[in-house]
């Protein structure tokens, strides 16, 4: 009866293992992100005496248009493609929120790989990189690997893993990402990397040729529409008639 017991057993860690190997499951049992709901905080008191309200941290389950979006990226994995991705988006979607989880995961769970996010100005930034460092503070004690290095705008794993995390601004132009080979790249609201006199097209000549030509690699461009201004939209029109890789 022990013995059976024992494989029982034995098998349920190999399922939970299978499962945990998905990286959306992995992504909903670890990662926290804030919810719209507050909650109260007896310890905080407003001006007029009554208690003050705090973010709620809930776990991440990803959304109706997040699911949408994690089968497509499976769909590149299974067929060995790069993931290139031009995603027009509607507000309070997901879409940022689903691409710095999937990019957590990986930078998580393999060595040496590198992400890379461009958002249209430091506001932006400063957010994204927020919601990065929340994956790391809440994930559990003993999963949290140490760091090399955590500032304002990036995160590193110590050696062996070494695997690193960086946000930048569309404004450092061709700049962006020199010195760098980054296997993961999200460029965030990139309707809008104009804003400020920045050519967006030397921000984008300037990434995109830091990132290897293998079919590990993703390529996340998203934004709210800003009419036909010079970049997103003209790639957008270039993806629908086969001009480029999205």
């Amino acid at each position: 009866m022990k013995s059976n017991d024992t494989a029982k057993s034995s098998d349920l860690v190999q399922m939970a293992g299978a499962l945990l190997a998905e990286p959306a499951v992995w992504m909903e049992k670890f990662l926290r992100i804030t919810s719209e709901e507050r909650q109260v905080d007896q310890e905080g008191l407003t001006q007029s005496g009554s208690p003050s309200s705090l973010q709620k941290i809930v776990p991440l389950r990803l959304n109706h248009a997040q699911q949408i979006l994690y089968r497509r990226v499976r769909d590149c994995w299974q067929q060995k493609k790069p993931v290139r991705f031009l995603i027009p988006k509607a507000r309070k979607q997901g879409v940022t929120t689903f691409t710095q989880a999937l990019f957590f995961e990986r930078l998580y769970r393999q060595d040496h790989e590198e992400a890379a996010v461009v958002a249209h100005n430091q506001e932006s930034s400063a957010y994204i990189f927020q919601m990065t460092r929340r994956f790391y503070d809440y994930l559990p004690a003993e999963m949290q690997k140490p760091l090399r290095y955590s500032a304002k705008t990036e995160l590193q794993y110590v050696e062996p893993h070494g695997s690193k995390y960086m946000v930048l601004t569309a404004k450092s132009g061709d700049a962006l990402a020199k010195g760098t080979t980054p296997t993961m790249f999200h460029g965030s609201e990139v309707a809008n990397w104009a804003d400020g006199g920045v050519d967006p097209w030397k921000a984008w000549t300037s990434i995109a040729s830091s990132i290897p030509d293998h079919h590990e690699t993703s390529i996340i461009l998203e934004s709210t529409a800003n009419g036909r201004e010079q970049f997103f939209y003209r790639m957008i029109q270039g993806a629908l008639k086969g001009d480029n890789d999205f």
